[in-house]
């Protein structure tokens, strides 16, 4: 078998090993035609793990594929077709959906051959189009949509020829809309849809497209607006530097000339803000604000707006130096992002090796300043004054102003891990939130293992919630420091500056149907554990199943409830000792309160 040609990073949510990793698995298989077996290439397979990390390979040119180096865990395979090619998306072995997918279980040193995912015959949609001026509109990209599909899972493109002709294929038989769309993108025009102009809600509503396909007929593209003006600095016209102008979500950047002069074209009717970056000067909204303001009434197709100016005064600068807490020491590479007292405008940079941070193109005013620090093992927060409240620098306009230094404590941290009651580790997302709202987290790893750092002083809620996305996956009940299903009894983790937390160890129970009550307790409380059952309330006391099993009481005895412990149910309880891929929106689990 031919090695794949290429292999990339498919999402952060999984690190791989090492090459050569005594513990690496392995999958290995083909994409293929699902009426003959005949290679499907190129395509870009994807082996995505229970927390949607994973890697993504190019396939030869018979469509094999190798992933090598792979932790252990449960896996997924989907093969993504080259888009001029007639055919859809598919997970192994022949599945449109996610959740209906086999899934590669996978222990260390794991070798699986001959997964073959196999692609059927696509759809087809045929247009026709030509530019503002009624000639063929060559090199525009075509998108072939559905219009409830929010995620983009079925999209397809293609690109027009010479005559303004577009056919795109491999759109899903299998996709559950029977209504599609037409989207258009191309250089120098507004980006629009068939029908609609620029709102898809009202572009014109296609069939399915089916083998067959479907001829949408010839169309003639929107040009939009123009906008144009001239930029001022203090001394006059600039001669350099970059115009930005925005227009229903659409932004078109272009240089300003010698004379200070910018066009922008192919821009949306819409109300429009325009605003510069130009090297010394403050960045400028129209007509000479320090934030988005004065919008431009721009609604009539083809109209040209001119005498957009902009008047930019000399930019303000801000000096910092990151400097350690205790002991006074440089923190490098330090970044930071000024917000004004709106937060609707933010300006940043990134230290340098002696901790120096310089910030420019500030109007004056008062701003607060955002640092990340977290990779350096300090904190990612804004910085505070003595009373912890978010320090405010006052600017003074078109100055360049005194080096600050500003002291960093270190980050605390902790670690932990979460297995269910028969041991195994838990596929979770451990969020922590801090007394004043602040949230971070991590997933655990393939062992149940995790590590968060960079965590302010303070006090600390933590929530550890299953990962599992579809029914049948591995799943637990979310479960909450020290180690209660319900989540008004958790407590409150004090962790002090620098400190680590103790290591968290925390059981969580087996849920299978997802439904956030432990398969023992429905066992035991005779639900049925396949089923999402939480709603109901089989005794009538008004108290669900589910927050019967959050309350440990009978669900088929009406009885006064009691404040409980609401520990971890089936399990020993717990304590102190701890990818463009759109799928998250898959999660089928229901979050409540």
């Amino acid at each position: 078998m031919s090695p794949p040609v290429a292999a990339r990073r498919l999402l952060a949510g999984l690190l791989l090993s090492a090459p050569g990793s005594s513990a690496a698995a392995t999958l290995r298989g083909q994409v293929v035609r699902a009426e003959d077996g005949g290679p499907v290439a190129p395509a870009e397979v994807q082996i995505i793990n229970g927390s949607l990390g994973g890697v993504a390979l190019e396939t030869d040119a018979e469509g094999r594929w190798a992933a090598t180096d792979l932790p252990p865990g449960r896996y997924r395979v989907r093969a993504i077709p080259r888009w001029s090619l007639d055919r859809p998306v598919r997970y192994a072995p022949d599945a449109a959906d996610f959740c209906a997918a086999e899934v590669f279980d996978l222990a260390e040193d794991d070798v699986v051959e001959d997964i073959f995912v196999r692609v059927p015959t696509g759809g087809s949609l045929s247009v026709r189009l030509r530019d503002p001026a009624g000639a063929p509109l060559v090199g525009a990209t075509v998108w072939v949509q559905a219009p409830e599909d929010t995620r983009g899972l079925y999209d397809r493109p293609a690109i027009t020829d010479a005559e303004g002709r577009a056919t795109v294929v491999g759109v899903d038989p299998a996709a559950p809309f029977t209504e599609w769309v037409v989207r258009v993108t191309a250089d120098a025009l507004p980006n629009q849809w068939i029908g609609g102009g620029y709102e898809d809600a009202e572009a014109t509503r296609f069939p399915k497209p089916g083998p067959a396909g479907v001829d949408a007929g010839e169309h003639q593209v929107l040009g939009g607006i123009s906008v144009q003006g001239q930029v001022f600095g203090p001394d006059g016209p600039v001669t350099e530097g970059t115009a930005h102008v925005y227009s229903r979500s659409q932004v078109r950047s272009v240089p300003i000339d010698g004379d200070g002069r910018y066009l922008a074209t192919g821009l949306p009717t819409g109300e429009v803000i325009a605003w510069v970056n130009v090297p010394g000067l403050a960045m400028t909204y129209y007509p000479d604000a320090d934030r988005p303001g004065e919008r431009i009434p721009a609604e009539e197709e083809g109209m040209a707006l001119r005498g957009v100016d902009l008047q930019a005064p000399a930019e303000a600068v801000f000096w910092a130096r990151f400097l350690d807490a205790e002991h006074g020491s440089p923190i490098p590479n330090v970044g930071g992002l000024l917000y004004n007292d709106t937060q609707t405008v933010g300006l940043g940079d990134q230290g340098n090796e002696d901790g120096t941070l310089r910030i420019d193109r500030l109007h004056g005013g008062d701003w607060k300043l955002y640092a990340w620090a977290k990779d350096e093992g300090y904190t990612d927060d804004w910085i505070r004054d003595d009373n912890s409240e978010e320090r405010i620098f006052t600017i003074e306009a078109g100055v360049e102003g005194p080096l600050i230094e500003l002291r960093l404590p270190l980050a605390s941290g902790g670690t932990g891990e979460v297995h269910d009651e028969r041991g195994r580790p838990a596929a979770v997302t451990i969020t922590l939130t801090r007394e004043d709202g602040l949230t971070t987290g991590a997933t655990a790893d393939t062992e149940g293992q995790w590590t968060v750092d960079g965590l302010l002083p303070g006090r600390w809620r933590l929530a550890a919630e299953p990962t599992a996305l579809c029914p049948g996956d591995p799943a637990t009940v979310p479960v909450y420091w020290p180690g209660t299903v319900n989540p008004d009894w958790q407590g409150w983790l004090e962790i002090g500056p620098g400190e680590q937390s103790p290591h968290i160890a925390l059981i969580a129970p087996v849920d299978a149907d997802l439904d956030q009550m432990g398969d023992g307790w429905e066992a035991a409380n005779r639900l049925d554990p396949a089923t999402d059952d939480s709603a109901l309330d089989p005794d009538g006391d008004q108290y669900t199943n589910l927050d019967e099993y959050r309350l440990n009481t009978d669900p088929h005895r009406a009885a006064a409830i009691d404040s409980g412990c609401g520990c971890a149910h089936g399990s020993a309880g717990a304590g102190l000792a701890p990818i463009a891929l759109g799928l998250a929106a898959l999660a089928r689990r229901r979050r409540r309160a």
